[in-house]
């Protein structure tokens, strides 16, 4: 289903879309790999997401009699448990606590999958042998089902110590407590275990909560956005002890009234854990730091201030190889401290030292290595105004949102280069007020929407290739207003859904249209 061009009759299909499935497939695989780290509910969550989504497709295809009665039979013999985890996973994202009726056949495939199912032509693609191959994958997924049914999850030794360490540490005790894990079905699993086993003011948020992240952000960190616990005692509002967060939380927050953070699992970018240990490990106000000093004496809190502490919860040795976590992250560790110039790290673990014999293989190694995109285009730049010295102040010149065009070569698509400048929080403000959202504090991002899809490319290197071209090159629009118009309402949205809502960045306060171009074919 992830790789239909594999089963293609017509061989017409271009490279570019054949390798973004082949590479769809991999990040698939590592991705159920790394769920499984995170959580055995948030595994579970995938694989019968991906069953209902293949259920949905061989109904959708199914013409025979014969593929009809298969999937009859296979639906009749996995619909017991296939309700089972459905109810689970119902109860975890259920607000009001209330049993989920899921015990009817036709909960199985929802409705609203199978209309999403883009039916292929049997004339074009190999359908009898994608539905061979599908009701294969679909064993291999019930198999993983019935593994993950098996654990109960008073049983969970990865949430035991988590909760052992809540509730016995004396570096946690009477503070408030910062959770990050990469997955919403995680976050929701331990609100509910933590609950369960009488741990205090612990609320979840992720970007499936129906609720007010800001109102989330000051019921846990008051102090330092702009409120404070008696005003919200006073509105009947409580506050959150131990919040446990997807990344939407990790970058342009002020969190600081917490301390103390736990990475329950670890993310691939090791500026990612940097970000999530900046929400405590922030610019200190003295006034508020008196002030919380004075409310935690007032209520017998552990008022220490000053000092950041942090656990990483890493992943079994098994798990580790299989998805090389560890090691991407320490060796992106490296190139980061090496080149900011720190000499010692302990990222992830406390005994996580890069002695200076180490370090200069390390570089060594670095060096000998390709350089990033960011560098390549740097260097294109530099090279590009030293060979022409009125460069500079042409480029000063050009309008902001002015449009361009070309005829596309290669493999590149049709499709529309947009470079916007986002905006940025200014990481010295200590308020939530919008003015503090500006175009200089944040960054310039790339994005290719093609025509033929509704995805938005945001991959630096794979643009640069696209939109590349010579100075005498001559321009080429062709395309109308509407149309272009129409390409940068997805891209805005795609922005909006990304970026602003991850940030939580106030309403009025927008993207910058740098420049943008047409890729088209003459």
């Amino acid at each position: 289903l992830y790789y239909p061009l594999q089963y293609d009759l017509t061989e017409n299909a271009d490279d570019f879309e054949r390798n973004r499935q082949k590479q769809l497939v991999g990040l698939i695989r590592t991705l159920l790999v790394k769920r499984l780290e995170s959580s055995i509910r948030s595994f579970e969550s995938s694989c019968h997401m991906m069953l209902k989504k293949m259920l949905a497709w061989c109904d959708v295809h199914g013409e025979s009699l014969e593929e009809k009665d298969r999937l009859d039979a296979w639906k009749e013999e996995h619909g017991k448990l296939l309700g089972i985890v459905a109810k689970r996973q119902g109860e975890l994202w259920d607000v009001h606590g209330e049993p989920v009726d899921t015990e009817s056949e036709e909960d199985i495939i929802p409705v609203e999958l199978i209309a999403a199912v883009e039916e292929q032509s049997r004339e074009t693609v190999d359908v009898v042998r994608i539905l061979d191959d599908t009701f294969s994958d679909m064993d291999q997924l019930i198999g993983f089902l019935e593994l993950a049914n098996q654990i109960d999850d008073a049983q969970d030794d990865k949430v035991r110590k988590l909760i052992a360490l809540l509730s016995s540490d004396e570096e946690l005790a009477g503070r408030k407590v910062l959770i990050f894990t990469e997955f919403a079905d995680t976050a929701r699993y331990l609100e509910r275990r933590l609950k369960e086993a009488g741990i205090p003011g612990v609320e979840s948020v992720t970007s499936r909560s129906n609720k007010d992240r800001r109102d989330v952000v000051q019921r846990f960190s008051p102090f330092y956005n702009d409120t404070d616990p008696i005003d919200l005692n006073v509105h009947g509002r409580q506050e959150i002890e131990v919040l446990i967060s997807t990344d939407m939380l990790a970058d342009g927050l002020n969190l600081q009234d917490a301390t103390r953070l736990i990475n329950y699992d670890i993310h691939w970018n090791p500026v990612q854990i940097i970000q999530r240990i900046g929400r405590v490990d922030r610019r200190l106000n003295p006034e508020i730091e008196e002030k919380i000093k004075q409310d935690r004496a007032a209520t017998n809190k552990n008022g220490e201030r000053g000092r950041i502490v942090y656990w990483n919860f890493l992943p079994p040795e098994d798990l580790a190889k299989l998805i090389s976590l560890m090691q991407k992250v320490s060796h992106k560790t490296f190139v980061i401290s090496a080149t900011m110039g720190v000499q010692t790290g302990h990222l992830l673990s406390p005994d996580e030292k890069l002695d200076d014999i180490q370090e200069y293989h390390r570089f060594e190694e670095f060096l000998d290595g390709k350089q990033s995109t960011e560098e390549m285009l740097s260097l294109e730049l530099k090279a590009a105004l030293e060979a022409d010295p009125g460069l500079a102040g042409r480029l000063a010149e050009i309008p902001d949102g002015v449009l361009s065009g070309r005829v596309r070569d290669g493999a590149a698509p049709v499709g529309v280069f947009l470079c916007y400048r986002l905006p940025g929080r200014d990481r010295e403000a200590t308020t939530t007020d919008a003015a503090i959202w500006t175009a200089e504090a944040g960054r310039t991002a790339w994005y290719f929407a093609p025509l033929s899809s509704d995805v938005v490319e945001d991959d630096l290197g794979r643009i640069h290739e696209w939109v590349r071209c010579e100075p005498d090159e001559p321009r080429n629009v062709v395309w109308d207003r509407d149309k272009l118009l129409e390409v940068k309402a997805r891209v805005d949205k795609h922005i909006k859904n990304t970026y602003l809502k991850k940030l939580l960045v106030p309403q009025g306060v927008d993207p910058e249209l740098i420049a943008w171009m047409e890729l088209n074919e003459g």
